[in-house]
């Protein structure tokens, strides 16, 4: 389970000029099963959004720090790192990519992971996402030959205007 509660100190501006927000999160291990983690994750994360081409393009670079505790014993530090694109295609309808440092709950995370989708803005506070990623997969802590694919189907909830 995973609880990732972000605040807007404020927004971006129409020049260009990047907002600032901070998501603070952790991630419980509660499954058993290969697709979820033993670990136990706590994160801050600092977002800089941007507005472009009057408000058509959004841009969000991100920044920081996880701390691992692992089942095994010991705990890892690690950076992350993200850079968020979207861009309106046709009315509510938007394509958007991902490209981040992976997993933020693993202490086994691919060196690169990517998104691309759609979305569409059902109204200012709910938007529906459909994406399809790729990542190395992993041989230990360093990436495997192989690739890892999947697909998601979800919804964001705001708790303000999309804009």
């Amino acid at each position: 389970m995973a609880l990732y509660p972000k605040y807007a100190f404020f927004g971006p501006q129409e020049n260009g000029f990047p907002g600032f927000a901070l998501m603070l999160g952790t991630v419980i291990s509660t499954g058993a099963n290969f697709l979820s983690s033993p670990n136990r994750a706590y994160m801050a994360i600092g977002s800089f959004p941007m507005k472009l081409f009057d408000k058509r393009v959004s841009l969000e670079a991100q920044i920081g720090h996880r701390h691992i505790d692992i089942k095994e014993g010991g705990s890892a530090d690690m950076l992350y790192w993200g850079l968020f694109t979207e861009a309106n295609i046709y009315k509510k309808y938007n394509a958007f990519t991902n490209i981040y440092t992976g997993t933020q709950y693993d202490i086994d995370v691919p060196s690169l992971s990517q998104e691309y989708g759609l979305s569409y803005n059902y109204n200012e506070h709910v938007k529906y996402k459909m994406l399809f990623g790729i990542q190395p997969e992993l041989d230990g802590i360093s990436d495997a030959d192989t690739t890892e694919y999947w697909g998601e189907l979800g919804m964001e909830i705001y708790l303000y205007g999309i804009d």
